[in-house]
């Protein structure tokens, strides 16, 4: 009995505590499990950017991040198990691709890449590429990369399976609208001009008639008419 206490009175005169257990190592595929010094309470790990991947500058390692580090993360074990390292690898999810943008200054507007781009994810993070959309600039656009959603109030679009974010969905769209509204132009010209007046110099009172006891809707003539 006297012997034990010796020994507890040995340890709290020299400073021991409980000591924590790290991954150390610079390659996540070659990490090693090592017990940290005795004033140790932190782990550390590169940051795993969603979209991104994992950085390179920071290693595993005993200890909590440096301030000016933004590229790591420091984390603390279960009171309860200490020897268990909470520094882990982060789970990957399945890469996938995505079209980059370049804004042309003399074109004033963004060029899709002709290649795609790999992006990367956390396991159990939702696919998605992004793309500028019509009159996107470069101070209202800036998720370049394609990888992952668009941000708050930018000129962007977003879509979610792979390497679905090429700008010809867009061109598509730029040039079929003003085709639409030409012919839309010409429609309603044309029937103005040949059908309506027909329709209401033969058949006028009879159809408001008919309209204002609810009978019939307001035709396609009649609707036409009017936007002229």
């Amino acid at each position: 009995m006297k012997f034990l206490v010796v020994i507890a009175a040995v340890c709290i005169a020299s400073g021991w505590t409980s000591t924590v257990t790290c991954k150390v190592g610079d390659d996540s595929d070659s990490l090693k499990t090592q017990v940290c010094d005795a004033e140790v309470t932190k782990c550390k790990k590169p940051e795993f950017v969603e979209y991104t991947g994992q950085t390179d500058d920071t290693s595993y390692a005993c200890g909590e991040c440096d301030d000016e580090d933004e590229n790591c993360t420091d984390c603390e074990n279960d009171s309860d198990a200490l020897t268990t390292a909470c520094n882990t690898v982060t789970v990957a999810g399945d890469d996938f691709k995505c079209y980059t943008y370049t804004y042309n200054e003399t074109a004033s507007s963004f060029s899709q890449s002709d290649e795609t781009t790999t992006c990367k994810r956390k396991n159990g993070t939702d696919l998605k590429c992004n793309m500028p959309t019509t009159y996107a600039t470069e101070e209202n656009y800036t998720s370049t990369t394609g990888c992952g959603g668009c941000k708050d109030d930018e000129a962007c679009s977003e879509c979610t399976e792979d390497s679905c974010n090429t700008s010809g969905a867009i061109r598509a769209a730029f040039f079929a609208l003003p085709l639409l509204a030409i012919a839309f132009y010409f429609y309603v010209n044309m029937t103005n001009s040949i059908i309506c007046p027909k329709f209401f110099f033969h058949y006028g009172q009879r159809y408001y008639a008919l309209h204002r006891a609810h009978i019939i809707p307001y035709s396609l003539c009649y609707w036409s008419f009017y936007l002229q």
